[in-house]
């Protein structure tokens, strides 16, 4: 990230996770399963640093601290949360709808930084 930037980082991590919740999704055996813990592990691993990195970048050098927080204590807010909403899903819908209704919010992800870029690339560069 250091080396080609946050832009350059972002959206092809962002694909990946996608990809992967695609691929745990669609799969329908325990090899398959597992293979897909490769491309999550990757975009997940190159996403969270990039994701972080962006906020300190985005909030005043005095309000980093709260932002750090705010950011940790909304992935741990999701962790708990997640599993809730997937596993209400789950009961609804089915094993295969719950990941593939995991992929809404990333991709919101993905487009509100698309449209937000803009207004970013000025705090970043």
């Amino acid at each position: 990230m250091d080396k080609f930037g946050i832009g350059k980082v972002f959206f092809p991590s962002l694909l990946v996770f996608c990809a992967a919740f695609v691929m745990i999704a669609s799969s329908r055996s325990l090899p398959l399963l597992i293979s897909a813990a490769i491309p999550a592990a990757l975009g997940f691993g190159t996403l969270n640093p990039a994701i972080m990195t962006l906020s300190m970048r985005c909030v005043p050098f005095e309000r980093r601290g709260v932002a750090s927080n705010t950011l940790y204590f909304g992935m741990d807010f999701g962790y708990f949360l997640g599993p809730t909403l997937g596993g209400t899903v789950n009961a609804y819908l089915g094993y295969s709808n719950m990941y593939f209704s995991a992929l809404v919010p990333l991709v919101l992800c993905g487009i509100f930084f698309f449209f937000g870029w803009r207004t970013l690339r000025k705090k970043l560069y």
